[in-house]
């Protein structure tokens, strides 16, 4: 019997973020999870929807921060404290 809920896929992607809200990753209908990590040395990553803003998004911490999502398979957008923000996206579907 196969399990429910696992994924057998995982997808990779680096996506630079600056100060204003940009998409970090599509939607995906059959997502199962979602990392995202923040890998800049000094800039802090915020993540929500399309209009997210550093003052109400979800906080990511520089230097390998990471934020998991279970069960989410809708476009998450991400705003950064400064510039080119280097983050890393790792996707199960």
């Amino acid at each position: 019997m196969a399990s429910q809920g696992v994924g057998s896929n995982l997808a990779g992607a680096t996506v630079s973020i600056g100060g204003s809200a940009a998409l970090i990753v599509a939607a995906r209908a059959t997502r199962k999870s979602l990392i995202v990590q923040n890998v800049h040395a000094s800039q802090l990553l915020y993540l929500g929807g399309s209009a997210v803003a550093v003052a109400d998004g979800l906080r990511v911490a520089a230097a390998g921060g990471t934020q998991t999502f279970n069960d989410f398979n809708g476009p998450l957008y991400g705003i950064a404290s400064g510039a080119a923000t280097d983050v890393r996206v790792l996707e199960v579907y």
